[in-house]
């Protein structure tokens, strides 16, 4: 069963406790797929960092990192936010509460996905015009905070997938070695170079450029004479 699949079961059958518990599970899930997507793939054996104790083995760790490298917007960090809260109340109380409650209500109302965002959950097998101009997402009852619970998670879901994807194009590839002291310095170089010329190119200011210019051409240097004497055993004057 795919995330979307196991959701949908839970929701149509479990209690508000299961349900909000599934529900973030399947969503910490998928913000671990997230963060591997922009992970190198060839690392050792035995370092995980998702392992629970380790530096992204928790839901909430996860979605901060996740907002700080890009992956996710604010909007999406702080509906991620919200399940870990109607979650942690269903999880850690012992006291009979449902989405029902005032507290756990409220923040299912905060949660509440835009309704210009919200994804059908089912669609037609077959692509048929009549049927697509007469076509409507269905919304979950505003006044419901348990679909509104269902509807934002799905969505949540979705939207991770769809960052998934953007995701896997920005996965890097393990950096070459280093194979001289003068390569660093080169890689600022190509930065500097590149500023240079969009500054020039946007018309910035003339001392702007100079900053710049004189920038390039002390990597330049360094680059150089670094390259000259890299590799070379020294020699002291005695010799």
């Amino acid at each position: 069963m795919t995330p979307l699949e196991v959701l949908d079961a839970e929701f149509a059958s479990a209690s508000d406790r299961a349900a909000a518990i599934v529900a973030a599970a399947v969503i910490d899930d998928a913000l671990r797929t997230l963060l591997a997507a922009v992970m190198v793939e060839d690392h050792p054996p035995g370092l995980d960092v998702f392992a629970p104790g380790q530096e992204l083995g928790s839901y909430m760790g996860r979605v901060k990192i996740a907002f700080m490298l890009g992956l996710i917007d604010d909007s999406e960090r702080m509906r991620l936010s919200l399940v870990a809260k109607v979650r942690n109340e269903f999880a850690h109380l012992a006291e009979d509460i449902s989405f029902n409650t005032p507290r756990i209500a409220d923040r299912c109302r905060q949660l509440a996905a835009p309704e210009e965002l919200v994804p059908p959950r089912q669609v037609p097998d077959a692509l048929e015009l009549e049927m697509l101009h007469e076509f409507k997402t269905p919304l979950a009852n505003r006044n419901n905070p348990r679909t509104i619970f269902e509807e934002a998670t799905l969505f949540l879901l979705y939207i991770l997938k769809g960052r998934f994807a953007q995701a896997m194009v920005r996965r890097p590839s393990r950096p070459s070695k280093f194979k001289n002291a003068a390569e660093p310095a080169g890689e600022f170089l190509a930065r500097a170079m590149v500023a240079k010329r969009h500054a020039i190119e946007a018309g910035d200011p003339p001392d702007k450029i100079a900053h710049l210019r004189d920038e390039v051409n002390r990597l330049a240097n360094i680059v150089v004479f670094t390259a000259a004497g890299a590799n070379k055993k020294y020699q002291s004057g005695n010799d």
